[in-house]
């Protein structure tokens, strides 16, 4: 495999590599392909199945114990497919107080009742795949069509 960068041989790399999700810590990946470029020094880790990893650790993250840090509740937000006005409506709050809950500089505690709505969110619902297209007021709705294949280990777009 080469590197996508400046073409250079890739080197595998030894021990669990760590993937970042934006939360307090880095995930470790154990068992997962890592390489490395010699030249340029660009990392690729092999993530297969993310949407697991990603449920995974969502659900993780919604049965500690501790209570949740700001960039655990963006992270379980977002897992979940929400904007923040999204969230805000589906909590109770404005969008503002979201925003607050957020900031990892000076956060605002979140209320026990909406942590533990959260949490049960996590538990008991899928992520969603599809937004309503009326918050971005289009007028017109014609879905994308995206097609891919893996060609000679590269994403290229696929024929219709």
């Amino acid at each position: 495999m080469k590197c996508v960068m400046c073409g250079t041989k890739l080197r595998a790399i030894k021990g669990a590599p760590t993937y970042d999700l934006g939360l307090d810590r880095p995930i470790v990946l154990v068992g997962a392909d890592a390489a490395q470029c010699p030249n340029c020094g660009e990392k690729y880790v092999g993530v297969p199945q993310v949407e697991e990893l990603h449920r995974l650790v969502a659900q993780s993250v919604a049965n500690k114990k501790a209570r949740l840090t700001p960039r655990e509740i963006r992270y379980l937000r977002t897992w979940l497919g929400y904007s923040g006005a999204e969230f805000a409506r589906e909590v109770g709050v404005t969008k503002e107080t979201v925003c607050r809950w957020e900031r990892v500089d000076a956060p605002a505690p979140m209320g026990r009742a909406a942590e533990l709505l959260l949490r049960l969110m996590v538990a008991t619902r899928s992520p969603r795949h599809s937004y309503p297209l009326k918050e971005w007021g289009a007028d017109e709705v014609e879905p994308a069509t995206c097609r891919v294949k893996l060609a000679d280990g590269k994403w290229c777009e696929a024929a219709a």
